[in-house]
């Protein structure tokens, strides 16, 4: 299935969660923070599909979004809709910054 970003919005693959899971021996689920250089709370993530930016009321025109396809950036890993396992949509204003 395919997916476009609509408005103020834009679709990323998820790249690095923050979180690492590994299964001890014994069959226990071990969560641990992974930080390389990452806030916990942060993951990193490739734009996939950006929209067409914040509509404004006064001027009847999109503010476009400064991400392309293919960017990298850093953003808050606890929000967003889960499109499946590794897509996510993503509000602009969650976007923290973008890897250059």
């Amino acid at each position: 299935m395919d997916f476009k970003a609509i408005h103020n919005t834009v679709i990323v693959e998820i790249l690095h969660e923050s979180i690492k899971e590994e299964t001890s021996a014994g069959g226990i689920l071990i969560m641990t923070p992974q930080t390389n250089g990452l806030d916990v709370n942060t993951v990193r993530a490739k734009v996939v599909s950006v929209g067409e930016g914040k509509y404004h009321e006064k001027t009847g025109q999109h503010i476009p979004i400064t991400l392309q396809v293919g960017d990298e950036i850093v953003m808050n890993g606890a929000v967003g809709a889960k499109l499946n396992e590794k897509l996510r949509v993503v509000g602009v204003d969650d976007i923290f910054a973008k890897i250059v």
